[in-house]
C-alpha cells in the first residue's frame, strides 16, 4: 500500500485532470501489466477521473493500454473502461477482498432508502475498514490519542488529506473528522455528531445492546467535553476547515467544563455519478407462521344436523334423595360388529368400486374371446354404446354415489350412539 495515495486528492491528481474530447474503446477486457507513467491526460470522458480516484485508483497507462488503472490498495488493474462502467462495483467485483472498494461501494449506496448493509461489527466489515489504515495512522497511541482499533469499532474508515493526515470518514452518513485530540472518544464523537446514523441502526439492529444497569451515584462530577460542528457541503474533494482554539469555561465548585480543539467536520456528495446506480435489494422481512390446522378444516364438510352444537341441558332440582332416577345404562357400540366376516368386508368394498363383479372371474381359464364375451353380457344396451371417456365418468359417477350412501349410513349410526351418550350423561345426577 503507497500511503503517499491514500489521499483522494494525492490520486487525482495522477489523472491530470479531465479529457475534453473522447477517445476511440475497445472491448472490456483485464490487463494487470505495468506501464510507465504518460505525462497525457485520461483519455476518457467517462468513467471520469473523479469517479476512478473516488473508488481507490491512480492512472497507470501503458502503451497497449492507455485507460489502465491500478488500485492503490489491493494494487489490482483494470483497463477496457465502458462508458457505463461504475468504477467502485466494478473494483468490488474484481477484487472483492480489498477492504478500500468494499468501502466505496457502501458509500456509493448512501441516500438508497432501500439499500441493503451487512452487520457494520461483523468480522468482515470490521477487517475491510482496519485494512484502509494499514500502517499510515499518524498519531501517538501511547500518548494518549486514539488508536486505529478504536477509529475502527466506532465505524470510521481511514481518509486523509493534504492539512490533515489524521482525517477519518463514515462510509455510511459521510460525516469526517479530523484534528484528534489526546482522550477522544472516537464512537462518542460519531454518535453525537451523527446518532442517527445508520451505522448505529444496523448494530443494533444485528446485535441489540442488553438493558443497562443501574448507575451508581458519583462523588465529583467528570469533565464534560463540548465540540461544535461545521458542516460542509461539498463533492468529494471535500475541504477541511482550519482548527479552532479551545475556549476555557470558569471553574465551579462541581465540575470544569472545557472547550477543547473543535473537531473538522465535512460531509461528502457524489455529484458525478449517474442517478440511476444499481441499488441493494431489500431484506425481506420474516412473516409470521401460519396455523394452517384450523385454515384446513371446513365447517360446510359436515352434515347440517352436526354444524350446530346440542344446546346444554339445565338438570332438574332434586328436593329429595328418593327422586333421583336411576342411571341408564349405555354400552358402546361396536364398530367392529357393523362388519362381521372377511367375505362381508370384500362385498362391502366390491360394491362401491366399479364393476367389482370382474374381480372374481378366473382369467386364468378363459381365452380373451370368452373374457371378451363375459364382460360384454352384463352390460346394459346404454352401456355399450359409451365411449370410453363417458365409461369411466359413468363408472365414477356410481361408484360416488355408493360410498355417499354408506357414508351417510355410518354418519347416522354415529348420530344415534352421540345421542344414547348424551341422553345417559344428562341423567347422571347432579349433586
Amino acid at each position: 500500500m503507497d500511503a503517499s495515495l491514500a489521499s483522494y486528492h494525492a490520486r487525482l491528481a495522477t489523472f491530470e485532470g479531465l479529457a475534453t474530447t473522447g477517445k476511440g474503446r475497445r472491448t472490456s477486457n483485464r490487463s494487470k501489466k505495468a506501464g510507465a507513467k504518460s505525462k497525457a491526460s485520461w483519455p476518457l470522458t467517462a468513467p471520469s477521473a473523479q469517479d476512478l480516484a473516488y473508488a481507490g485508483f491512480v492512472w497507470k497507462p501503458t502503451s497497449t493500454s492507455p485507460d489502465n488503472v491500478q488500485c492503490f490498495s489491493c494494487e489490482c488493474q483494470l483497463d477496457g473502461w465502458e462508458e457505463a462502467d461504475i468504477p467502485a462495483y466494478e473494483h468490488a467485483t474484481h477484487s472483492p477482498s480489498c477492504g478500500f472498494a468494499t468501502i466505496a461501494c457502501i458509500r456509493l449506496r448512501a441516500g438508497d432508502p432501500g439499500r441493503t448493509e451487512d452487520d457494520p461489527t461483523s468480522e468482515a466489515m470490521v477487517a475491510a475498514r482496519r485494512s484502509t489504515f494499514g500502517d499510515m495512522w499518524p498519531l501517538d497511541v501511547t500518548a494518549g490519542y486514539p488508536s486505529v482499533d478504536q477509529m475502527v469499532d466506532a465505524g470510521w474508515f481511514y481518509d486523509p488529506a493534504t492539512d490533515t493526515p489524521d482525517g477519518v470518514t463514515c462510509p455510511y452518513c459521510s460525516l469526517a473528522l479530523d484534528a484528534w485530540d489526546i482522550g477522544d472518544d472516537p464512537l462518542q464523537e460519531h454518535r453525537r455528531r451523527s446518532p442517527d446514523c445508520l451505522f448505529f441502526v444496523l448494530s443494533e439492529l444485528y446485535k441489540p445492546a442488553p438493558a443497562p444497569k443501574k448507575a451508581k451515584r458519583a462523588s465529583k462530577a467528570k469533565r464534560a467535553s463540548t465540540r461544535s460542528s461545521t458542516a460542509s457541503t461539498a463533492s468529494k474533494r471535500a475541504t477541511r476547515g482550519k482548527k479552532r482554539t479551545s475556549e476555557a469555561v470558569e471553574e465551579t465548585e462541581y465540575s470544569e467544563v472545557i472547550q477543547p480543539v473543535l473537531k473538522r467536520v465535512r460531509s461528502s456528495s457524489i455529484e458525478s455519478f449517474p442517478s440511476d446506480l444499481p441499488v441493494g435489494t431489500p431484506k425481506k422481512t420474516p412473516t409470521g407462521i401460519r396455523d394452517t390446522a384450523m385454515d384446513d378444516f371446513d365447517m360446510s364438510s359436515l352434515p347440517a344436523d352436526l354444524a350446530v352444537g346440542t344446546p346444554k341441558r339445565t338438570p332438574p332440582m332434586m328436593s329429595e334423595a328418593d327422586d333421583i332416577p336411576e342411571p341408564i345404562s349405555w354400552k358402546p357400540a361396536d364398530v367392529d360388529a357393523v362388519i362381521t366376516s372377511q367375505e362381508e368386508a370384500h362385498g362391502y368394498l366390491s360394491e362401491i368400486l366399479a364393476d367389482s363383479g370382474l374381480d372374481n372371474v378366473q382369467t386364468a381359464d378363459m381365452t380373451p374371446e370368452e373374457l371378451y364375451e363375459y364382460v360384454m353380457a352384463s352390460l346394459t344396451d346404454e352401456e355399450k354404446r359409451m365411449t370410453i371417456e363417458q365409461w369411466v365418468l359413468h363408472n365414477a359417477k356410481r361408484g360416488e354415489e355408493k360410498l355417499r350412501m354408506a357414508c351417510e349410513q355410518q354418519i347416522l349410526a354415529f348420530e344415534a350412539e352421540g345421542q344414547r351418550a348424551m341422553a345417559v350423561l344428562e341423567g347422571i345426577p347432579t349433586i
